[in-house]
């Protein structure tokens, strides 16, 4: 049974002290959904893998360090979307990463969706989607124009 859900938004300083709370609050919305505990695990993993990635990467050539970790969750044609954004400094390679570089793999095999693209004026939108019980896959639906990223990724986000 899919329930009927607001849509949610959420925005919180980029900082360590920050990634858990908004990541189990985004889960609790996913709950809400009807997403089994399993599915709701991997929702945890990816959205929590996409803010890490904000808090260690988006905001590093900032002079102050300082940024935000904007997401929005909704329901919508039988999917979960939820979308993790930043106004940093956008997907760069970093031989310097103090991560693994595993993150965008490990979202990529838990989300039936993955879309990563520039952010309108700056940063990194991260778009991903979980088919909800009881829906069937979206058809291929039409994909506005991607824009090409700024870089491509050779180690490190």
């Amino acid at each position: 049974m899919i329930v009927r859900t607001p849509v949610m938004r959420w925005s919180v300083p980029a900082q360590r002290d920050q990634a858990g709370p908004l990541r189990r609050r985004v889960t609790a919305y996913a709950a809400e959904t009807g997403l089994p505990s399993g599915r709701l695990n991997e929702v945890a993993l990816a959205v929590g893998e996409a803010i890490a990635n904000v808090v260690l990467h988006a905001y590093r050539d900032s002079e102050t360090g300082a940024g935000a970790i904007d997401v929005t969750a909704e329901v919508r044609d039988g999917e979960l979307l939820i979308v993790v954004l930043d106004q940093g400094s956008g997907l760069a390679p970093r031989s310097d990463s103090p991560g693994l570089g595993l993150g965008l793999g490990v979202m990529s095999q838990v989300c039936d969706t993955l879309r990563i693209r520039d952010g309108l004026l700056r940063g990194t939108e991260v778009h991903m989607a979980f088919v909800l019980p009881g829906a069937r896959a979206p058809a291929a639906r039409a994909e506005e124009p991607v824009p090409r990223l700024r870089a491509r990724m050779a180690g490190g986000f």
